[in-house]
């Protein structure tokens, strides 16, 4: 979706970003390029996850703390004279051009999707089978109840942390938020892709799995894989959605250039950096 240049409402839980907030977001990402980001290459550090949601952070304003709930950034919201929180859940991945790649039907490489790791609740997954009637040594033989027990847990924790039952967060206004990266014409390039916060229902997919191989795949019927579960691996959940179902996505871009090391505040940085061209991504 083409970003809508408005001023209504908070980015992302009202509405998408501007090109101008985009622009925001884009400065504060480059500042890891000053020696401080967690990956390499190009000649400089470059933004990793942990990184990724610091620049969230600093564009809400907000400091979200290390021991967050199901969110890496909780963000103030006003609703109706009431102050909630809504959530943005960061994932990132070196996976930019599986993503540009069209989609066939019976595709093993899942390509046009956008890779989100959701969890990794080794023992809460275990439990969760117990509770359904099986373990993880027989699961190949309930693949529908084990794909939707997976699923129904995350849901579930979603469900606990919402407002209408007793939690902090308007999950109407929460979204996944997915910055995926790669080399493109010798540079890293970047995109951001945003999601609602609402998880496929895994009874309208097909579960299907090796049976000789820890993984159980949750398939639309093109062959597509939105859920990949791996039961006895740590017990890792991973959504695949497509990128035609995205909220909105910026335009690809890279990171800005950096002459020289400052050593501050990453909201600070960005404006030491930028200078005049931060002022500008808060004007109107």
């Amino acid at each position: 979706m083409k970003l809508a240049d408005t001023t209504d409402g908070v980015p992302m839980a009202d509405r998408s970003p501007t090109p101008k907030e985009i622009e925001r977001f884009r400065l504060l990402l480059s500042v890891f390029r000053d020696g401080s980001g967690m990956e390499s290459g190009f000649g400089s550090t470059l933004p990793g996850w942990r990184d990724f949601e610091d620049a969230v952070d600093a564009f809400f304003g907000v400091s979200t703390p290390i021991d967050k709930d199901i969110f890496d950034v909780a963000v103030p919201y006003d609703r109706q004279g009431k102050e909630v929180m809504f959530g943005v859940s960061c994932k990132m991945k070196k996976d930019l051009d599986r993503a540009y790649k069209s989609h066939e039907p019976g595709n093993v490489d899942n390509y046009g999707r956008v890779f989100m790791e959701l969890a990794n609740p080794a023992e809460a997954l275990r439990n969760e089978f117990l509770k359904r009637g099986f373990t993880l040594d027989n699961y190949h033989d309930h693949l529908d109840k084990a794909g939707e027990a997976a699923i129904d847990l995350i849901r579930g924790w979603h469900n606990d942390a919402s407002i209408e039952n007793g939690g902090n967060f308007a999950l109407d206004k929460s979204c996944y938020l997915s910055l995926l990266w790669g080399e493109h014409d010798g540079e890293m390039a970047y995109r951001l892709y945003g999601f609602e916060f609402n998880l496929p229902d895994p009874t309208s997919l097909d579960w299907i799995s090796p049976s000789d191989y820890d993984l159980i795949k949750g398939c639309e019927d093109d062959g597509g894989v939105v859920f990949s579960i791996h039961p006895t691996s740590g017990g890792q959940i991973k959504y695949y959605p497509n990128v035609e179902e995205a909220d909105w996505m910026s335009d690809e871009f890279t990171l800005a250039p950096i002459d020289e090391e400052i050593h501050t505040e990453l909201e600070a940085k960005a404006e030491a950096y930028f200078d005049e061209h931060w002022t500008y991504t808060f004007k109107q």
